[in-house]
C-alpha cells in the first residue's frame, strides 16, 4: 500500500433514481447547494421540497392541537347515576368539580339518611363506542365499573331537587359524614 487512500466501493456509488435527492445531486453543482438553504432561493424543485415539510411541520402542530382538545372535551365524559331503588339519582358535572369519587360519598349519605342500606349504585350512561377519545376513560376510570341499569324517565339525571321535601335533602351531622366517608372508601376500593 501507497499510503493514499484509494476509496471503496461506496464511495464510488452512484445516485440512484429511486433516492429523493437523486435529481438534486444529478443537476446541482457543489457551488449550488452551499447558498441559503441549499440554493432554495435560486432552485424551485429544492424550495418545493422545503415548502412541503413546512406543510407536514404544520399539520402535524394542527394535528396534536385538535386532539388535544378532543381528549379535553371528550376524554372523560359526565356520567349519571341513580339509586337502586329509584329515589335517588346524581351525575357528575367536571366544570363544577363534581367527580365520581363525591357520587358515591353523596350515595352513602342517602344511604344512612334515607334508611336503605339494601340501595346499590347503578350508572346510567351508557358507553358511546363512537367516541374515540373516550376510550381510555372507558377502560381505566372506575366510574365505568359501576353496573349500568336504564335511567328512570320519573327521576331523571337529579332526584331529589333541593326545593323538595326529602329524606337526602336535610343536612347531615360530621358522624353521618365520617360514616359515609369510609363506606365511600371502601366502595371505590371495591371496583
Amino acid at each position: 500500500m501507497s499510503g493514499t487512500y484509494q476509496g471503496t466501493a461506496a464511495d464510488t456509488k452512484q445516485p440512484s433514481p429511486y433516492d429523493p435527492w437523486y435529481d438534486l445531486a444529478a443537476s446541482a453543482s457543489a457551488s449550488e447547494l452551499t447558498g441559503s438553504l441549499f440554493g432554495a432561493a435560486e432552485r424551485p424543485d429544492v424550495r418545493c421540497f422545503l415548502t412541503h415539510g413546512r406543510v407536514n411541520l404544520i399539520a402535524l402542530i394542527v394535528s396534536g392541537i385538535l386532539l388535544s382538545v378532543g381528549f379535553l372535551s371528550f376524554g372523560s365524559p359526565n356520567v349519571d347515576f341513580r339509586s337502586s331503588d329509584s329515589n335517588w339519582a346524581d351525575g357528575e358535572v367536571r366544570l363544577k368539580a363534581r367527580d365520581f369519587e363525591g357520587i358515591v360519598y353523596l350515595f352513602e349519605i342517602y344511604k344512612i339518611q334515607c334508611d336503605s342500606p339494601s340501595a346499590y349504585l347503578i350508572r346510567t350512561t351508557s358507553i358511546n363506542f363512537l367516541n374515540i377519545f373516550a376510550y381510555p376513560s372507558y377502560l381505566f376510570d372506575r366510574k365505568w365499573r359501576v353496573l349500568y341499569g336504564l335511567p328512570e324517565p320519573h327521576i331523571g339525571s337529579y332526584y331529589p331537587r333541593s326545593d323538595r321535601a326529602h329524606c337526602s335533602n336535610r343536612g347531615t351531622t360530621p358522624e353521618i359524614s365520617d360514616v359515609a366517608r369510609i363506606r365511600a372508601d371502601e366502595f371505590l376500593e371495591k371496583l
